[in-house]
């Protein structure tokens, strides 16, 4: 019997979409086979089922288990998914990489992966820790802030360790973890997501917004992002603060104020009253940290290391708060060690070729031209900081409120910024000055 024209001609639709889709689930079904047998050696591998999207722009694996050969532990996985912006891009992505085409989207996320931090595996990782501490930060008895402000106050201890964590009474984690990109190829912009969560302890967003060209290697050229990150503690701060205050001989409260205290000092700072007491109750009750930073355009990450601490702050353009609280950076003391003390910095004001103090994280100034001082003519010579803007593009040296001179092309001048584009060993930076704190002003050329 032969079958009706029109019910054909609906059919075939279905016929392709059904084949596209056994095609695509027997790729990744393949190809991760593939990957389960070159794996073998390291570790056994299995997986439940093969999950393709409808759309077929997102592939996966549900219940995956992994069994590391060489330990006792085993890792299971609640889903895998993997996205696309369509189900062709599975089957040649290789091609698109080759020719340097930045994707329109692409993401990967893991949900509830299960691990136990006192499995064999972390024992390891936690031996290798310490070899490198020892090897590392006891000899040089520095003290790494960004990841060991949490361990200020806490007894003798300069930085968590596995085996910090484990006492603490972290054992069995279930993490969820997520990575997203998306490309906007009409604006030349692209965006990058990421999610963690620990069930019980913290969760964290984090977001970097790119202007790019059309090309994967000007993607990574781009400079440092717009971004944005949101931490949320969520049970961490409880376990944290009874480990320390049984380390530190005394209560929850006394390890924070000590935390506090050790942490301003070390970075050389006082902070507002509101500041202080926003800190203070996000270590002991938890709650949410927001971050965002708006850096200048082009702005090379290699040239941070040549600012200091308010430096940074201001050329990444960054917002912080604290449960709300927000951080005024502009009434922070930094320096403060400096502040309260009774002798200053002479301020030098002779030689156009005087160089900077040396500090930590201080731009070094090299003089861009070396030559003979000039004498001052109507052109060159000290002017009223409020005339700056007439001297656009000029070569100047400025004197700060601390002493320091630095040298280099009047970039730009605002409200409350003069920007100079100063010439390091490395190429050029774009270095914020402060009018407030400007002392003198001098036109070289």
């Amino acid at each position: 019997m032969r079958m009706p024209k029109p019910l054909l001609v609906l059919l075939i639709p279905a016929l392709i979409y059904g084949a596209g889709y056994g095609y695509l689930w027997y790729e990744v079904k393949s190809t991760a086979d593939d990957a389960v047998r070159q794996a073998a050696p390291l570790a056994e591998i299995r997986y439940r089922s093969v999950h393709v999207s409808p759309l077929g722009d997102e592939v996966g694996f549900d219940d995956i288990t992994v069994k590391p050969t060489m330990v006792a532990d085993e890792f299971r996985i609640e889903k895998l998914r993997f996205s696309a912006p369509h189900a062709g891009y599975f089957i040649a992505a290789g091609k698109s990489i080759e020719r340097g085409e930045i994707p329109k989207k692409l993401g990967i996320q893991i949900s509830s992966l299960q691990l136990d931090i006192n499995g064999e595996l972390f024992s390891m990782l936690e031996q290798m820790q310490q070899m490198q501490r020892q090897a590392g930060d006891a000899e040089s008895g520095s003290l790494d802030l960004l990841s060991s402000v949490d361990a200020l106050g806490c007894g003798k201890i300069s930085s968590f360790t596995l085996k910090d964590y484990r006492r603490m009474g972290m054992g069995a984690l279930n993490v969820d973890v997520g990575t997203h990109f998306t490309y906007d190829d009409a604006l030349n912009s692209a965006r990058v997501t990421a999610n963690a969560k620990a069930e019980g302890l913290y969760s964290m967003d984090f977001s970097a917004e790119f202007r790019v060209g059309t090309s994967i290697t000007a993607l990574a050229a781009s400079g440092i992002p717009k971004s944005s990150i949101n931490y949320r503690d969520i049970g961490y701060h409880k376990l944290r603060n009874s480990y320390c205050a049984r380390m530190s001989g005394g209560d929850g409260a006394a390890y924070v104020e000590r935390n506090f205290q050790l942490l301003t000092e070390a970075l050389d700072v006082e902070l507002p009253e509101k500041a202080a007491a926003a800190y203070k109750q996000f270590m002991l009750n938890g709650g949410s940290v927001d971050v965002k930073i708006d850096p200048d355009p082009g702005l090379d990450p290699m040239s941070l290391q040549h600012y200091t601490l308010d430096g940074v702050v201001d050329v990444l353009g960054m917002q912080m708060s604290i449960n709300g609280t927000r951080m005024a950076f502009s009434e922070i003391q930094w320096n403060s060690s400096k502040t309260r003390s009774s002798e200053k910095a002479p301020i030098q004001q002779e030689s156009v070729m005087q160089p900077a103090p040396v500090a930590p994280l201080r731009p070094t100034v090299r003089p861009i031209a070396q030559s003979t001082p000039k004498r001052s003519s109507p052109a060159t010579g000290i002017i009223p900081v409020s005339d700056a803007g007439k001297h656009l593009n000029s070569k100047v040296e400025i004197t700060t409120e601390d002493g320091a001179v630095r040298s280099g092309i009047l970039e730009q001048v605002t409200g409350d910024r003069l920007r100079l584009r100063m010439r390091l060993s490395a190429g050029t930076m774009t270095y914020p000055i402060e009018v407030r704190k400007v002392t003198t002003l001098r036109v070289i050329e």
